[in-house]
């Protein structure tokens, strides 16, 4: 008798284990449902919406419109081209001059290209910021010479600067409200397409670095802009040609003090030698074998 409810026993416990065990993976399974249908969705719950900016929500209104400034009423920003944090309070932007502000054209049918074709498209974008602005050949295997050439277009309509859009603006910087607390306009025409902006960590200076791959040339700034403190390579000479170049320089990334990374599209990386002519933070360019990566050290 005793055998026999101790075994009844140990079943009804096993059962009530079982049960609960079961109800808490169930619970788990319908929490990381619920998780994986929300969680690359912008807006919670929103499922099959056109999500342009991927998992996130743009914050309106940030920064704020250059037409904002005195004078540039008629500009707004061009193409993003890079931006860097040196704190939440201060963030850099690089852009692609200024494009003619526009408010959104109203729907139209274009019946000479096909039926049912409209422009703009509801819910998109209706001007490409990137391609609209100066300079073209900003994809792998254009030349960067012919970089304006491109952007005028090889037949009429043609683009013109000054009506299309200006360069203005290359260098930016607002604050976390998107005020626009500096502009580094002294510096515009230096550049051709700044491509990239960074502040090391290790260095107490806090020097910005402008990488641009149209010229072919990585500046080195005071933190505040005031000054240029250093041009590595010779702005516009093209690798394999100069004896100091790069071939359109298009990342650089701190590994340890001073060590620096750098990357190009065409090859060689880097072909500098002399300290004096092309140091890299503290230390000096050594010579690279031609190859997409490059390190200087």
């Amino acid at each position: 008798m005793n055998k026999t409810v101790t075994i009844v026993f140990a079943l009804s416990v096993g059962v009530a284990i079982g049960i609960t065990g079961g109800n808490r993976l169930v619970n788990l399974s319908a929490e990381a449902q619920t998780a994986a249908m929300t969680s690359f969705s912008a807006v919670s719950g929103a499922i099959g919406e056109q999500d342009i900016s991927g998992p996130y929500q743009v914050q309106e209104g940030w920064p704020k419109d250059l037409s904002t400034l005195p004078g540039h009423e008629k500009w707004t920003y061009g193409g993003a081209r890079g931006i860097f944090a040196e704190s939440p309070n201060r963030v850099f932007l690089l852009g692609g001059g200024e494009l003619p502000k526009m408010a959104r054209p109203q729907p139209k049918l274009l019946t000479d290209v096909g039926p049912s074709v409209q422009f703009p498209i509801a819910g998109l974008p209706w001007r490409n910021a990137n391609t609209a602005s100066p300079p073209g050949a900003g994809g792998s295997r254009q030349d960067p010479a012919k970089g304006m050439e491109m952007w005028r277009g090889s037949a009429a309509p043609f683009r013109e600067l000054g009506v299309d859009a200006r360069w203005h603006h290359s260098i930016t910087v607002v604050d976390a409200q998107g005020n626009i607390t500096e502009d580094w306009t002294q510096w515009d025409n230096m550049f051709k397409r700044p491509h990239a902006v960074y502040i090391s960590p290790y260095d107490a200076q806090k020097r910005v670095w402008i990488v641009d791959d149209h010229t072919h040339a990585i500046y080195i700034f005071s933190n505040d802009g005031k000054q240029l403190l250093q041009t590595i390579a010779r702005p516009t000479c093209r690798a394999p040609t100069a004896p100091i170049s790069t071939g359109r320089p298009s990342w650089r990334g701190c590994r340890t003090a001073p060590s620096m990374w750098l990357t190009a599209t065409t090859a060689p990386a880097w072909r500098s030698s002399t300290p004096a002519a092309s140091s890299c933070s503290t230390s000096a360019c050594r010579a690279i074998p031609a190859r997409r990566r490059g390190r200087a050290t």
